[in-house]
């Protein structure tokens, strides 16, 4: 799992989020797009939780990267965690074939748990096709 967030305190939330839904599941945190590229190139993750908005490489940058590369990270789910995603941002995802979008804000921990579950179970049956 890696958690994609310029804003320290969202990653931590995230972070928690994640290892409450997924205690077995490893988090890596990257602080932008460009970090979040090197850690892929060491190891793709199976679930990536991505804010839009960063400096530098934005959220749909590094997609838009990360699609042209497909050896990249073909078997990451990548899920978009953004509170200020514009409609043309959602539709650009939705043609990158990123289909799941959560909007940061109230009961984000309960939006976010069953995606997470989801995308965690498949990465594990993936896993054992290998």
């Amino acid at each position: 799992m890696l958690v994609v967030d310029d804003d320290e305190a969202i990653s931590k939330l995230l972070g928690m989020i994640v290892k409450r839904a997924v205690p077995s599941c490893t988090v890596a945190v990257a602080r932008g797009g460009e970090e979040a590229l090197e850690r892929i190139r060491e190891q793709a993750p199976g679930l990536m939780l991505l804010d839009l908005h960063m400096p530098k490489m934005s959220g749909v940058e590094l997609c838009m990267y990360l699609r042209g590369a497909p050896h990249l990270a073909e078997r990451c789910t990548i899920v978009p965690v953004s509170a200020g995603a514009q409609e043309p941002d959602i539709q650009l995802l939705h043609q990158l074939g990123i289909t799941q979008f959560v909007s940061k804000g109230a009961r984000l921990s309960e939006r976010l748990t069953p995606i997470l579950n989801e995308a965690y179970e498949k990465h594990v049956e993936a896993a054992k096709t290998r």
